[in-house]
C-alpha cells in the first residue's frame, strides 16, 4: 500500500524532473536559433509553469498514530539552563546599553540553575509562577555583585526585577511551547498513513473519500531542484 508522503513526494519529484525536461529543449532551441538567419533576432521560447493545482481523492487504508513522547522534564532542564541567560538577557538587555564586558557580566549574572523538576513540570501544564519565581530569585541573589553603575542604569533592583521576571515569563512560555509543538511535529512524521488511490477500488460514498489540493509553485520547484543539486 502506497504511503501518502510517497505519493505526494513522487509528484513534486515528477514536476522538477519536467522542469528539466523543459530547460534542456530550451538549451536546445538556443543552438537552432543561434545558426538561423531569421531566428536568431527572435528571442528563444521557454517553457515555464508559475504554478501546479492538483487534487486527489484517496481513501485511508490504515493510519498508523505515533504518541505525543511525554515531557521529559530532565532534559527540558538542561535546554533551559544552556539557552536561559542568553534569552532572557536580551529582553532585559534591550532597555539598557552595555559595553561588551559588561555584557559578559550580566549573562554570568542571568545564568541562574534551572526550576526545579516539580516547578518545570507544573511549567509545562500552563502553571509557570513556581518556575518563574525560582529562576528569578536565583538571579536576584547576585544583585550585589553588580557594579554600582549597571545597577543605576538598571533602575534599582526592584526594577530590574520586574524586567527580570517578565522576561522570564515570556521566554519559558516561548521554550515549552516550542518543545511541545516540536514533540507533536516528531510523532506526526513518525506517524504512517497508507492510501488507497486506485479509481476503481475507491469506495462509491463520498463521505468515505478523503480530498487534498496540492499547489506547486515554481519557487518550490526551484528549492527541490537546488536540494538535489547539493546532494
Amino acid at each position: 500500500m502506497a504511503r501518502l508522503g510517497s505519493i505526494l513526494g513522487g509528484i513534486l519529484a515528477e514536476l522538477a524532473r519536467a522542469r528539466v525536461i523543459a530547460d534542456e529543449l530550451t538549451r536546445d532551441l538556443v543552438r537552432q536559433y543561434e545558426v538561423d538567419p531569421v531566428l536568431s533576432s527572435m528571442t528563444v521560447p521557454r517553457v515555464s509553469v508559475n504554478e501546479a493545482q492538483l487534487t486527489l481523492r484517496f481513501s485511508v487504508e490504515d493510519l498508523q498514530e505515533s504518541p505525543v513522547p511525554a515531557f521529559d522534564v530532565d532534559d527540558a532542564g538542561r535546554e533551559w539552563e544552556v539557552k536561559a541567560s542568553r534569552l532572557v538577557f536580551g529582553r532585559v538587555a534591550a532597555t539598557t546599553e552595555f559595553s561588551e564586558s559588561e555584557r559578559r557580566f550580566m549573562l554570568d549574572v542571568l545564568t541562574a540553575p534551572p526550576p526545579s523538576r516539580a516547578d518545570l513540570r507544573l511549567a509545562s501544564e500552563g502553571k509557570p509562577d513556581a518556575a518563574v519565581r525560582s529562576v528569578v530569585t536565583s538571579s536576584l541573589a547576585k544583585w550585589q555583585t553588580i557594579p554600582k553603575d549597571i545597577q543605576r542604569r538598571l533602575g534599582g533592583k526592584a526594577a530590574f526585577g520586574r524586567h527580570l521576571q517578565s522576561a522570564v515569563a515570556v521566554e519559558l512560555k516561548a521554550f515549552l511551547d516550542q518543545r511541545n509543538a516540536m514533540a507533536t511535529v516528531r510523532a506526526a512524521l513518525a506517524s504512517r498513513l497508507d492510501v488507497e488511490i486506485r479509481r476503481k477500488e475507491l469506495p462509491e460514498d463520498p463521505a468515505k473519500l478523503q480530498e487534498i489540493r496540492l499547489t506547486v509553485r515554481s519557487e518550490d520547484l526551484d528549492a527541490l531542484l537546488s536540494v538535489k543539486e547539493e546532494a
